[in-house]
């Protein structure tokens, strides 16, 4: 029998133990077909997990690319068999200018797989008034003898404000990611910066990203490594207030 227990440590920030989880009642993923040799990504559906969930993201990329914690990697073995939860212990909400998320879970052991404990640490220090750094700690351990624990370290931050020249925003992001590379031969880095201007009439928007080789986050989202990415993109809207039928229309470039 599964049993949650939830208490509010302060207005702000709420602790949750779940013993014994159960997901009978958990939506069953949508169906899809697969015609690239990328892995799908499914979006987190169980509650326990989905509870605070905003406390854990990392970095403001778009897609899935570069998720170093992706939380359906917990109850999953390394062949991809569901794991039952024995116990799990979250920790997210708030301290002062602090968004704070940890989680401790342990999975039960299967005929073919032992168990594992994970561990998820992130921290975010709101600066200025639209602004945060942070760092993201990750940790799988198998129980079974021998086996190194595989670690996740990472940092990220944004520089934004919505009153560049009165009323324009302005957002820089960045971020850094060491992982376990348990063969000792380095490339297990990513790494990624984004210079965002998505104004009207002109948009403006640069990002770099760079997955080496190597880079595997044990409790993340892994789509592809290897590469190197610039990606560039000029926009401009032309508004037409005399043409009832044509108000706006919009060029961009994106190679």
């Amino acid at each position: 029998v599964g049993v949650d227990v939830l208490y509010n440590v302060t207005p702000a920030l709420r602790a949750t133990v779940s013993v014994n989880t159960d997901f009978a009642e958990t939506e069953v993923d949508q169906r899809q077909v697969n015609l690239t040799r990328f892995p799908l990504f499914f979006e987190e559906k169980r509650d326990f997990f989905l509870q605070g969930a905003s406390y854990f993201d990392f970095g403001r990329e778009q897609g899935q690319q570069v998720t170093p914690f992706f939380s359906r990697r917990i109850g999953l073995d390394a062949a991809g068999q569901q794991q039952p939860i024995d116990i799990g212990a979250k920790l997210t909400g708030s301290v002062g200018p602090f968004d704070l998320g940890v989680l401790q879970v342990r999975t039960d052991e299967n005929l073919t797989q032992p168990g594992a404990d994970f561990t998820v640490a992130r921290l975010r220090r709101r600066i200025l008034r639209e602004s945060y750094v942070g760092v993201l700690y990750t940790r799988r351990a198998d129980r079974l003898a021998g086996a190194a624990a595989r670690h996740t370290a990472a940092v990220d931050f944004s520089l934004r404000t919505s009153t560049f020249l009165g009323n324009k925003t302005v957002d820089l992001s960045g971020w850094y990611i060491d992982t376990t590379n348990p063969l000792e031969t380095g490339q297990s880095l990513a790494r990624g910066i984004r210079l965002q201007y998505p104004n009207d009439p002109l948009l403006f928007d640069f990002s770099f990203r760079d997955l080496q080789p190597n880079y595997n986050p044990t409790v993340g989202f892994l789509q592809r490594t290897g590469f190197r990415r610039y990606n560039p993109e000029v926009g401009y809207t032309w508004h037409f207030p005399n043409l009832p039928m044509l108000r706006s229309q919009q060029v961009n470039a994106d190679p």
